[in-house]
């Protein structure tokens, strides 16, 4: 079995409403946002497969409410680069998380989920998350809650973001196990993201056998 997770990023602004803060997308003016970008996986069945990407990730304000998001990685399978280098990702997100890749953009909010209520330190937002088929070896797309929780501010002002996701669905032919935690740093000023660290871990299994995916994927903004 195999299986690809594409995780994605959008920014925004944010501002103080009352006492909370709001998160909103904001792609209306001239703004560019690039990242460090580093992804470890390893997959599991019979044997592991270590992956590791690392590049720079993108995302420019197209001015018109949408943006053109960016991936330029190089990856290594086992320690080994590809004979070629897979060509840089590129896809359009409109502010309200959708975009031109339907099948790739339920997973913006898994890197980078945008609360739709202001929150107040210690509040919780939560939105539905879908992981669709390709990103479960072929599965049905499986839901779940995500719940988003404001935790502070750092010394910075960034704001401070946690979020969690728990998914389980066995029937009498197959299980798929999706286990994420995320700790996100949201600049107060224009609401970008500045950092981002995910911990993903997946279990996948039917009548051929089981497969397991864990790993982590880091932003760092430039």
């Amino acid at each position: 079995m195999r299986a690809a997770l594409l995780l994605l990023v959008a920014c925004g602004s944010s501002k103080s409403e009352g006492d909370g803060v709001a998160f909103k997308r904001d792609y209306a003016k001239a703004a560019t946002w690039t990242y460090a970008y580093h992804q470890t996986m390893t997959m599991t069945t019979d044997h592991d497969t270590k992956m590791e990407s690392t590049g720079t990730m993108t995302l420019v304000s197209n001015k018109d409410k949408t943006a053109t998001l960016t991936i330029d990685a190089a990856l290594t399978v086992n320690g080994k680069a590809p004979d070629e280098k897979p060509a840089p990702i590129t896809m359009k997100i409109n502010e309200d998380g959708t975009g031109d890749r339907p099948d790739q953009m339920a997973l913006i909010g898994l890197l980078f989920p945008v609360p739709k209520k202001p929150l107040k330190v210690g509040d919780v937002d939560t939105m539905t998350i879908t992981i669709p088929a390709q990103g479960l070896a072929g599965k049905e797309a499986v839901s779940g809650p995500m719940e988003m929780k404001l935790v502070g501010f750092a010394p910075s002002g960034c704001a401070q973001l946690e979020s969690k996701l728990l998914i389980h669905e066995k029937s009498d032919v197959d299980e798929v196990g999706v286990k994420l935690d995320g700790q996100y740093c949201l600049n107060k000023g224009d609401g970008a993201l500045v950092t981002a660290s995910v911990t993903i871990d997946m279990q996948i299994a039917d009548s051929t056998g089981s497969m397991k995916l864990g790993g982590t994927l880091t932003l760092d903004r430039k």
